[in-house]
């Protein structure tokens, strides 16, 4: 799929297995778990990396970078100051544009396949629930 050059993120089309983050719900808790894992030591620091997606599979998350390109980032969920080099993890790779990252989802799409289907469901699902939990009537 040709993407259109300079592509907002309005425009995605989202694909399994990213999903954008529900801002009201995931953006501030795994934007915080960001800020707490890229330290001082790692590449990624003051680079204002901003969480906007992640993939339902792993703990990858899509950032926006503070000069507009798009990186990768594999949370860890640990606690600062464990025994992981604060200046290699979390794991990371930049995409550059939004296109290249667009680009990046449809083969990460072609990979799931006949799977595909079962995710979004699993994600419909969990956002649902999430979204609106159950009432106990009995009270």
């Amino acid at each position: 799929m040709a993407t259109p050059r300079n592509m907002s993120m309005s425009r995605v089309e989202w694909k399994t297995p990213w999903r954008p983050l529900d801002p009201g719900t995931e953006t501030p808790s795994v934007q915080k778990q960001l800020e707490r894992e890229i330290a001082p030591e790692h590449p990624l620091h003051a680079k204002q990396a901003i969480a906007i997606a992640r993939r339902l599979d792993c703990d990858d998350v899509l950032v926006r970078l503070g000069d507009d390109t798009y990186a990768n980032v594999h949370l860890v969920w640990g606690k600062p100051g464990s025994a992981l080099d604060p200046g290699k993890y979390p794991t990371f790779f930049v995409h550059g544009s939004l296109d290249a990252f667009v680009a990046a989802m449809q083969k990460d799409f072609d990979e799931y396949g006949e799977h595909s289907w079962l995710l979004n469901n699993w994600a419909a699902t969990a956002l649902t629930r999430i979204a609106s939990p159950p009432v106990d009537d009995a009270v």
